[in-house]
């Protein structure tokens, strides 16, 4: 993800490690200035771009030492998808893209927009669950997000909490992270049939599978979890290892909602339930539709789209779900960073 925190450089060679060290420049025009995180295919570098002098988001793809060229062929391609996609989301919600290319070695990068926050992960840590009004507002912005990247036909597939960035300041609340997951609907994908792709806590039940036939409502049961999650202080499913992990995503019933938040009314439930749902088609249809119910439980709240900000009631909304209670859930299960991906690769 763009923002783990950061850890040991594996097997990069040293060479390219003191080749980002701060002070250094990448491609004759980003001065780096820190690492500021990174995941098993790519670093994150704060940087500033000495032609503009512009402060960015610095990603580039790793380099490993027992890397075989195959490997990095596959890399390099999936970090080209992830710039080719940013391209095309042009959202308040989502992060923006300055420029794509490659350093004179042919390393790739990307440089993004420099947000100042912390992400919906390192929040969870410090206060375990969050006021529901709070919570309506920061899903409906991200379900937004969401579903201007499914009208052009792409799939996120890497919907969590670490990929959703608060940042401190503008009008919008989240921006959505990370595309270097994602798939443009109709076309093949890079993982074959029965290869995992995302991270376990967050996927639907046809990604622990290992289906590749997946569309928006994948999207929409990761959006369920992180709506159960962040009103209860849990996860759905906590199991001891991943395997038994993915079986209780496929075959099993999470502890309901309403014994953990009895304040909850219960058409606020059926949305998290319906998100929840093994079969997707019992789940919501876009996530246009999620977020209108959404919004339907705080009448006014307002979430930005492509034209500007708008009141989401202003929308045909499903009847009214009623108002939440701001209360704290009792004994919340303490939430451990970072949580493990697998990305196919």
């Amino acid at each position: 993800g763009l923002t783990d925190p950061p850890g040991d450089f594996g097997d990069e060679p040293t060479e390219l490690i003191d080749a980002f060290a701060p002070g250094a420049f990448f491609a004759d025009r980003y001065r780096i200035e820190a690492l500021l995180g990174g995941g098993a295919s790519a670093r994150v570098y704060a940087a500033t771009d000495i032609r503009t002098d512009a402060r960015v988001a610095l990603k580039v793809l790793r380099k490993e030492r027992q890397q075989s060229r195959a490997q990095l062929d596959e890399q390099r391609a999936r970090f080209a998808r992830e710039g080719d996609v940013l391209r095309a989301l042009i959202h308040p919600s989502i992060v923006r893209i300055f420029d794509v290319g490659a350093a004179g070695d042919g390393t790739p990068f990307i440089a993004m927009e420099a947000l100042g926050g912390e992400t919906l992960a390192h929040r969870l840590v410090r206060e375990k669950a969050l006021p529901l009004d709070v919570v309506l507002r920061l899903v409906a912005f991200a379900a937004d997000a969401i579903d201007h990247a499914h009208a052009l036909g792409i799939v996120h597939r890497d919907i969590k909490p670490e990929n959703l960035f608060l940042p401190t300041a503008g009008d919008v609340p989240v921006t959505v992270l990370d595309f270097g997951l994602s798939r443009r609907s109709g076309r093949s994908d890079m993982t074959g049939e029965g290869m995992l792709v995302g991270t376990p806590t967050y996927m639907s039940p046809e990604q622990a599978s290992g289906s590749t036939n997946l569309d928006a409502r994948a999207d929409l049961y990761s959006v369920g979890v992180i709506l159960y999650e962040l009103v209860t202080g849990r996860l759905p499913f906590e199991r001891r290892s991943t395997i038994e992990l993915l079986d209780a995503v496929l075959h099993a019933a999470p502890v309901p909602l309403a014994s953990l938040r009895p304040d909850a009314p219960d058409a606020f439930v059926a949305i998290v339930e319906r998100a929840l749902s093994k079969d997707k088609r019992d789940r919501f249809e876009s996530a246009r539709e999620m977020r209108c119910a959404l919004a339907a439980v705080e009448p006014g709240l307002r979430v930005s789209t492509e034209s500007g900000l708008i009141m989401l009631s202003e929308r045909p909304p499903p009847p009214p779900l009623g108002a939440f209670g701001d209360e704290a859930p009792t004994a919340p299960t303490r939430r451990k960073l970072p949580r493990d991906e697998l990305r196919g690769d």
